[in-house]
């Protein structure tokens, strides 16, 4: 996989590249990088990065963040990481739907970008197992892989990114699979659903947009007693790569 570093102070991008070479070679993934020293020339050469690396202040200049948004006018696979020493941009990495901050200097947060490696390039991080009973024997899921739970009686729809697996029906309620999942990576937001915020796409008012699989994406409605308490913990999620 190809990941790009855009970053117009030299010094900084060269740590980030000798950093993102150690994490990588440790995690064994194989990965090409590239550096870029401006936003002009990382828009004439984006279409095969898989994941990057964007300074926000270039030229003293939110110049990541325009960068982004032209970005996002055409592509919506390439995962952004924004880099900078200022974490005061989180309205605008909603609007590119930005995977998180790593703040600088990154040789200060060595785990935080291998907790992004992992992630978002092919990582070794499974996720913790959830054994989910039903009318078969029981299974054990990552929950990495499950995008929504659905309240379906006093039974749950577990709705996951795997093809194979689909969607699962287990006798587990909503409540109890609420308790089960990590608290850092799924919020409750009505009395019917629970989402991965891994799966967020956006959030626009008061409906979650959500990746959903092959099906493109579901419309998630937030209820009017959990808003606040979703918004704080997306919040939250997304600004947990500001170290």
């Amino acid at each position: 996989m190809i990941i790009g570093v855009c970053d117009d102070y030299q010094t900084d991008a060269a740590q980030l590249e000798d950093a993102l070479k150690k994490e990588t070679q440790k995690l064994n993934i194989e990965a090409h990088i590239r550096c870029y020293d401006s936003a002009e020339d990382l828009l004439n050469e984006k279409d095969n990065i898989r994941l990057l690396f964007l300074d926000i202040m270039m030229n003293n200049e939110a110049a990541g963040i325009e960068a982004a948004r032209k970005i996002r006018e055409n592509n919506n696979d390439i995962v952004i990481v924004f880099v900078s020493n200022d974490n005061g941009f989180a309205t605008e990495s909603y609007e590119v739907e930005a995977a998180g901050y790593i703040m600088k200097p990154v040789t200060d947060h060595l785990e935080k970008l291998d907790k992004l490696l992992k992630k978002y390039a092919g990582g070794m991080d499974e996720g913790k197992l959830i054994k989910l009973t039903g009318n078969w024997n029981d299974i054990m899921i990552s929950e990495n892989s499950i995008v929504r739970v659905i309240a379906d009686g006093k039974k749950s729809k577990v709705v996951t990114n795997d093809p194979e697996r689909g969607t699962i029906i287990t006798t587990i309620s909503i409540k109890n699979l609420e308790e089960m999942l990590s608290k850092d990576k799924f919020v409750r937001t009505g009395k019917s659903d629970i989402v991965s915020f891994s799966n967020i796409i956006r959030i626009e008012g008061s409906n979650i947009v959500l990746k959903s699989g092959e099906a493109g994406v579901d419309i998630v409605k937030i209820g009017n007693t959990y808003r606040a308490e979703v918004l704080a913990a997306y919040d939250k999620y997304v600004l947990s790569g500001m170290l």
